[in-house]
């Protein structure tokens, strides 16, 4: 296939109450870079990969609610489809937590493909 890919992860700053985290706990600029940072070196490990295999793959991170920026980052870039892993929460804690894919899959407009993290499996074997 022909495909590019754009691996991207959203950045949300936690919120208590109503203040962002970020400025109840006095977070500044530094560690938003840092978490930056550290989301891109993760894509660009997984890009990499990817690379050596021919495609041709771009990495972003972008500060926002996940959902959300998921959506507005597929519309704005015309995406054919949208992949991502999910946690695979449910009950209570999806209720609790809210599910960043079910929203993708609801908002999107595009196909959605899913796929259970490899974290979420590893700790399902030991368990």
């Amino acid at each position: 296939m022909q495909a590019e890919y754009t691996l991207l992860e959203a950045i949300e700053a936690p919120v208590l109450g109503y203040a962002p985290a970020a400025q109840v706990a006095g977070l500044d600029d530094r560690v938003l870079e840092q978490w930056r940072a550290d989301a891109l070196a993760r894509l660009e490990r997984v890009a990499g990969r990817m690379r050596e295999r021919g495609a041709v793959v771009h990495t972003r991170v972008a500060y926002g609610q996940p959902a959300v920026t998921i959506i507005e980052y597929a519309r704005e870039h015309a995406a054919d489809l949208i992949a991502l892993t999910t946690h695979g929460r449910s009950g209570v804690r999806r209720l609790l937590l809210g599910s960043v894919a079910d929203k993708v899959v609801r908002g999107a407009g595009v196909p959605v493909l899913i796929q259970r993290s490899r974290e979420h499996d590893k700790d399902a074997k030991v368990s």
